[in-house]
Formats: structure tokens, sequence, C-alpha cells
């Protein structure tokens, strides 16, 4: 569970910033980005650019602009989330950890003899 929603997040956050290039490109019409190219390649995509293109002949670049400002803000609350809940799963699995290593520990130093514990320094000098 960990590893998938570390992994969503993480491409979320790859997804939320780097499709903001193409979609202005769509909207601004600006030929060096090639923004249809690359919403063809994720599902939706295409729905999407059909959209944004409908759109922007009917001079209305505005609300274009919002559905791309809206889609980036979800996309990026949604990798805060993902990636929240992921450490959260972790907690527990860390803590854990920790205290089995201190109680090894202790159980170590508990079994050791008394002249361990002398005032003459262990290992090389």
């Amino acid at each position: 569970m960990y590893i998938s929603l570390t992994i969503m997040g993480s491409s979320l956050s790859v997804v939320s910033l780097g499709m903001l290039a193409p979609l202005m490109s769509l909207i601004f019409k600006e030929p060096g980005i090639g923004g249809q190219n690359i919403l063809k390649k994720i599902p939706g995509g295409d729905l999407l650019g059909q959209e944004l293109v409908r759109l922007v002949n009917n001079n209305q670049q505005m609300r274009a602009v919002l559905i791309c400002c809206v889609l980036v803000i979800v996309s990026i609350f949604l990798k805060n989330l993902l990636l929240y809940l992921s450490s959260l799963l972790s907690v527990p699995v860390r803590s854990s950890i920790i205290i089995h290593l201190k109680n090894d520990m202790y159980a170590k130093v508990l079994s050791l003899p008394v002249g361990y514990f002398s005032e003459q320094k262990k290992g090389i000098l």
C-alpha cells in the first residue's frame, strides 16, 4: 500500500506541473511545444484537448485558463494527499523498527557480564 501510494503521488507530481506548458500552448496557440500530441498520450487527454481547442476557437481563453488552473490545483492536491497517506502508513513501521532495535540493544546490554563495564577502554587504543 505504501509503495503504491508513493508511486502514484510521485507520478502526479511529475504530471501536475509538467502538463502546464502543453495546456498553455494549446490555449495561446504557441506552435513550439505541441500540447495536443502530449495530451493524446494520457487517458482522457483527447477530450481535454478538444474541449480546450473548442473554447479557444470560441474566444473563451479565460475559461480555458481556468480549466487548466483547476486541473493543476486538483492534481497537486491529490499528489499531496497521496504522499501524506504514504507517510502516514510508514510511521508505524518506522516506529516499530526503532522499538525493536532499542529492545534488542537493551537485551544485549543486560546479557553482558559485569566485568565488561569496567573503567578500562575496550577495543583498539
